[in-house]
């Protein structure tokens, strides 16, 4: 629930820093066809949250930001990925089991959820009757609904969360449990955010960079200059993901998706990829294929169904981009482009940022949140996204000075040529007038005296250059 925000044992405005770990990285050699890609059950894609069972859409989980943060009174730090997508926060219960299938199934071998000397879940147990678990295509967690008493600058709020017992998945999870930071209107909980912040704005921004990855609680929201904030509305207040819609979906201005047709999107922290619907992924492959002749893209790994293309051009790799449209408002994806090889050809094969989807809704993983500030409003449910304001005068101010240099480069040129047609115009004149005489010249004295003018004439030029040059050198 997003009340569990209130486990950050700071105060408003200050920066969390978060910690990435990534699951497996794909294997761009497992060739794959499409038709054997895993498809969404009904029932998971249509959610359901009650208090014994919560049903979680599917959504490949190969990546996780996680935080440390305190739950027990001992000071005790805890590692919880951040979770956008489940409505229950969770943790470890001391003697929680795993067991190597995303089902429930009390005949297979288990193992304990931790290695060895692991101590930290034993000062949470707390006795509850409330069994509950998640479940999910790929995972499922088992375990009691239990409620803390959590105390933050002097006041005391009950939290409720999953502390889990049995966790059925293919891996067992490299943290101590979950903080769901989901929107979650009219589940039936207290807005704890709300009543904490004591204010009806509680923000949370996320700024997600190559260097440093954070998140902060705000009250208010701060302005950026140069840059202008656009919120995009949740398409599903009651449900506890961040959900919008995308009017269109495009690449590298080339549309994707037909003008009248739209689809769900859902930001998800747990992912390195843009996951997109069959549709999309093939039409994203068949448009690259027009852009840069001699490119081949395929799907590769089994498990996460990443694109990989082959004979990818460097200007390509430079540009790659996705463009959403969302009502009135473009938003460009460019960070896509994953690690990039020579093959056995010595051609670049590079692995996208994008994967198929397993449903027909758009995940929009990493690469949403990367190198841009996002804000997710728990007031109203709408997600927000600066983008940088564009300053028309000083467009102009650059055009206009661009163009005046463009004169320049004009008159510069032009007043070489004319130099340079001067030199040879004084060399031209004299030789013209040279040969008039000698033409005009009758008597062989005369002509032999002009021969010997001109030869001496040429001497003295030739001398006068030479001065000239030597002069130069001595400069």
């Amino acid at each position: 629930m997003f009340n569990l925000l209130l486990l950050f044992q700071i105060s408003f405005g200050q920066e969390i820093i978060l910690s990435k770990k990534t699951y497996k990285d794909a294997n761009i050699s497992e060739i794959l066809q499409s038709q054997s890609l895993f498809k969404c059950p009904l029932e998971l894609q249509n959610q359901e949250f009650t208090l014994n069972n919560s049903k979680v859409i599917c959504e490949q989980s190969d990546l996780l930001y996680t935080m440390k943060i305190n739950l027990a009174k001992e000071n005790e730090n805890f590692e919880m990925f951040i979770d956008l997508v489940g409505p229950w926060s969770w943790y470890k219960s001391s003697e929680c089991e795993f067991y190597d299938q995303p089902q429930i199934n009390q005949t297979i071998q288990k193992n304990s959820c931790f290695e060895k000397n692991y101590i930290k879940s034993q000062k949470l147990e707390q006795q509850s009757s409330i069994e509950s678990q998640i479940i999910a295509h790929n995972f499922s967690l088992k375990g009691f609904l239990v409620t803390s008493n959590v105390q933050i600058d002097g006041k005391q709020f009950e939290l409720q969360m999953l502390q889990v017992n049995n966790i059925y998945a293919k891996r067992s999870y490299l943290s101590d449990g979950a903080i769901s930071l989901s929107h979650f209107n009219g589940s039936g909980q207290q807005n704890f955010i709300i009543q904490y912040s004591q204010s009806n704005k509680s923000i949370l921004q996320f700024d997600l960079y190559t260097q440093k990855q954070t998140i902060a609680i705000r009250n208010e929201i701060l302005q950026r200059p140069n840059y202008q904030l656009h919120w995009i509305n949740n398409s599903d207040i009651n449900k506890p993901q961040w959900k919008f819609i995308i009017d269109q979906i495009s690449l590298m201005n080339k549309p994707l998706s037909d003008k009248d047709q739209q689809y769900q999107a859902i930001l998800t922290l747990n992912s390195q990829y843009i996951s997109l619907p069959l549709e999309l992924s093939n039409q994203l492959i068949d448009q690259l294929t027009k852009y840069d002749n001699g490119i081949s893209c395929v799907y590769a790994d089994s498990e996460l169904f990443v694109i990989v293309c082959k004979n990818m051009s460097q200007s390509l790799t430079k540009s790659l981009s996705i463009n959403l449209k969302i009502s009135d408002l473009q938003i460009n994806l460019n960070n896509l482009l994953g690690n990039c090889k020579k093959d056995e050809q010595f051609k670049n094969k590079c692995q996208l940022k994008i994967k198929l989807s397993s449903s027909n809704t758009i995940f929009l993983g990493e690469p949403f949140f990367i190198d841009k500030r996002i804000l997710l409003n728990y007031q109203t449910g709408q997600i927000g996204v600066y983008k940088e304001i564009i300053d028309q005068k000083s467009q102009n101010k650059d055009a206009l000075a661009f163009e005046n240099l463009g004169i320049w480069v004009i008159i510069l040129t032009i007043l070489l040529i004319l130099i340079f047609c001067l030199m040879n115009i004084k060399h031209a004149f004299k030789w013209f007038i040279r040969a008039i005489r000698y033409r005009k010249t009758q008597n062989f004295d005369d002509e032999q005296q002009l021969r010997s003018k001109e030869i001496e004439f040429n001497e003295m030029e030739k001398a006068e250059q030479m001065t000239q040059s030597i002069e130069e050198n001595s400069i």
